[in-house]
């Protein structure tokens, strides 16, 4: 792993969000909410063609869905304001509720931005700004990779949007972030050197509600239920 100036942290309520990610999505209130989407976002992904797709949709939608339960009722876990940017990025909420993150380029007027980056979750509990990252689509033989991946990258990089707009306030607490990972348990290894030092950095490491063909079953049983 690079070198890296970003601190790890953790507290109790974001402990206690991140053990929810554990159960099972919703899948009727996904349908309710898929359904009531415009018919550009329903269409643009060619969803009934490659229902491999929505997994990575429903888990952004669910692991967002159970942080609005808690926003709804605890004052201390907040979200970013919709408009939310800095002198150099603009962060964008999707439908699913995660971040789209767009840079800036230098020099041109009027300013022009590009994608550089997302993250599936972006909330802020008791003071600590937070990302989660859901590892639930792709091929089943390189869970493992994508996790170890996802843990290995740079987080001066992944942080550093954050860093830019959180160290206007106090909230930032000197470089602090909390990091959560959601995956299948089969992806999952306590004995693993980079799992056990990302736990041991203060990193959240989640099993999902299931394993893949599990889960995947589970979507195509809605598949039919959602607007076309």
């Amino acid at each position: 792993m690079r070198q890296t100036n970003i601190v790890l942290a953790k507290n109790s309520l974001l402990e206690a969000i991140a053990n929810t990610f554990s159960e099972k999505p919703d899948l009727d209130l996904f349908v309710h909410k898929f359904n009531r989407l415009p018919a550009r976002f329903r269409t643009s992904k060619r969803w009934y063609d490659n229902p491999h797709t929505l997994l990575g949709v429903l888990a952004e939608y669910h692991v967002n869905q159970r942080i609005s339960r808690f926003a709804a009722r605890i004052k201390n876990v907040t979200y970013l304001n919709r408009k939310a940017q800095t002198r150099t990025y603009r962060f964008i909420v999707n439908y699913t509720g995660a971040i789209t993150v767009l840079s800036r380029s230098r020099g041109q007027t009027p300013p022009q931005y590009k994608t550089i980056g997302d993250y599936d979750a972006l909330f802020v509990a008791d003071g600590l700004p937070t990302i989660v990252e859901s590892k639930l689509k792709g091929a089943p033989s390189k869970g493992c990779q994508r996790v170890n991946s996802i843990i290995n990258k740079d987080r001066n990089k992944l942080f550093h949007p954050l860093k830019e707009y959180f160290g206007k306030s106090p909230a930032l607490y000197a470089g602090k972030f909390g990091f959560i990972i959601v995956t299948y348990p089969a992806n999952l290894n306590p004995k693993a050197p980079v799992h056990h030092k990302f736990r041991e950095d203060n990193g959240l490491l989640v099993p999902f509600y299931a394993d893949r063909d599990k889960f995947y079953d589970d979507v195509l049983r809605i598949l039919p239920r959602l607007k076309r």
